[in-house]
């Protein structure tokens, strides 16, 4: 069974690099996903483009939170946070991806998540090697930053649809020597 996933996007007035993420979650490959859009601009100024975007607006669910910039000095800061948790909290979906407006997915990202997840039911949480898109030269760079999700006491350093399968054939070996 193919899990469903909640891919939050968070949006702070960065019209081009936004687009740059819409354009991966179109592209992918794995159609069992839905999309919260949280916009914190606090203008409503993207729900037409993302709504005239190209993607299935069945799945797609436009959230505005109107504070202003002084309202959000009062407060200590945007609510994205709490408007995140609110859409987890609703939501039947089995992972949750978060998705900064600078960011992006490759086309298969999701499947990958999905081929691992439903080989290793336990684990709880995963972070994925990161690449950040400049708007400028149209190009992506590499994260200096290692990435790494834990589980039970066990490191995965930048797992990656790169080391996937080498990774499962290390945790089946693991599985097969514990008994």
């Amino acid at each position: 069974m193919d899990l469903n996933f909640l891919i939050i996007l968070a949006y702070y007035r960065r019209p081009k690099m936004v687009l740059n993420a819409l354009e991966s979650i179109k592209n992918l490959s794995y159609s069992n996903w839905n999309l919260e859009f949280i916009d914190d601009s606090g203008n409503n100024d993207f729900e037409s483009t993302l709504l005239n975007y190209g993607l299935d607006n069945s799945k797609v669910n436009y959230v505005a939170i109107n504070d202003s910039e002084e309202q959000k000095l009062i407060q200590g800061g945007s609510r994205h946070g709490e408007f995140m948790n609110k859409a987890i909290h609703s939501s039947d979906s089995d992972v949750v991806v978060i998705l900064c407006d600078d960011d992006a997915l490759t086309s298969n990202y999701l499947k990958f998540l999905d081929s691992y997840y439903q080989l290793n039911p336990k684990v709880n949480w995963a972070y994925s090697k990161v690449r950040f898109f400049n708007p400028s030269s149209q190009h992506y760079l590499e994260s200096t930053k290692t990435t790494s999700f834990t589980h039970q006491g066990t490191i995965y350093n930048n797992l990656n649809e790169n080391n996937f399968i080498e990774e499962q054939l290390r945790l089946a070996k693991k599985l097969f020597e514990a008994r």
